[in-house]
């Protein structure tokens, strides 16, 4: 594809997220995320590029729905940011107890998550 041709996509996948209010539905499928972390890939979530990319989604979505309809929501609840508690150890600091509570509170959270995934037979 020449470099015309490339502007000419961009710009009207500009346009058409634009025409369709993309901003608006990323906003709203934020607000519904259950974590930080899911709300931040809301956020940055950008339209699929290629059709294996839109089917990949797609199988993604349905597995998740899935998971819904025969186990109800998925156990999110606990998994606040604790980025900023583990910081300090990318540099070999120690932590504070309260920055130990927070990761340990995750961990629990994380390992229920898991527990629950692993006995629903929808997921690869």
């Amino acid at each position: 594809m020449n470099k015309s041709n490339s502007s000419i996509r961009g710009s009207l996948a500009r346009r058409t997220c634009r025409v369709l209010e993309y901003d608006k539905i990323i906003e709203r499928l934020s607000s519904c995320a259950q974590s930080i972390y899911g709300k931040e890939l809301c956020a940055d979530l950008r339209p699929a590029s290629d059709l294996a990319d839109a089917r990949n989604r797609q199988a993604a979505t349905a597995e998740v729905l899935a998971y819904r309809e025969r186990c109800g929501a998925l156990p999110l609840g606990a998994l606040e940011d604790i980025r900023d508690a583990i910081g300090p150890l990318a540099f070999g600091a120690t932590i504070e107890q309260k920055s130990l509570l927070r990761i340990a509170r995750f961990l629990s959270a994380a390992g229920r998550l898991s527990k629950s995934l692993d006995g629903f037979d929808g997921f690869p």
